[in-house]
């Protein structure tokens, strides 16, 4: 006879196969940038200020935010380049696996050139619509990378 204790280990563990785990998340296979050439602000705010302006502050905001790609590819590997680690040059790049976790992802990095200091595990948080590199080690120092589009 189980005990209730039992009965609801047994649950638990229904529950977590049902929710998929530590790997259920979005779907976060696709191209990444911290400079898109699009973003999400409102018809008002375009409205307001003018589609020149919003187009230049884009402009100015891109060019001072280091660049970092990153790729998730659909068959669990990574590519990134850019600015990976602070200091690093434009050329830096990354590969290795990567897998989908409960709140973003988890890089595993095979080979890098260019990026001294970069972890051999990197976990990226997803934060809303955008992924949260980490770029140093005070928090205020994250990249967040946007989607690009289809």
């Amino acid at each position: 006879m189980r005990t209730p204790r039992g009965r609801l280990g047994a649950l638990l563990l229904l529950l977590l196969a049902a929710c998929g785990g530590d790997d259920a998340g979005p779907d976060l296979a696709g191209r990444w940038t911290s400079r898109p050439s699009r973003h999400g602000e409102s018809a008002e705010a375009v409205e307001w200020f003018g589609e020149a302006f919003v187009e230049r502050l884009h402009a100015a905001g891109n060019a001072a935010t280091p660049l970092v790609e990153l790729e998730l590819r659909p068959d669990g590997t990574f590519a990134v380049r850019g600015e990976v680690v602070p200091g690093a040059p434009p050329t830096a790049h990354a590969t290795g696996t990567w897998r989908a976790a409960r709140r973003g992802a988890r890089l595993d990095v095979a080979a890098s050139e260019d990026a001294t200091g970069l972890a051999s595990v990197l976990i990226v948080p997803a934060d809303g619509v955008a992924l949260v590199w980490a770029h140093g080690p005070d928090p205020d120092d994250a990249i967040l990378l946007f989607r690009e589009g289809p």
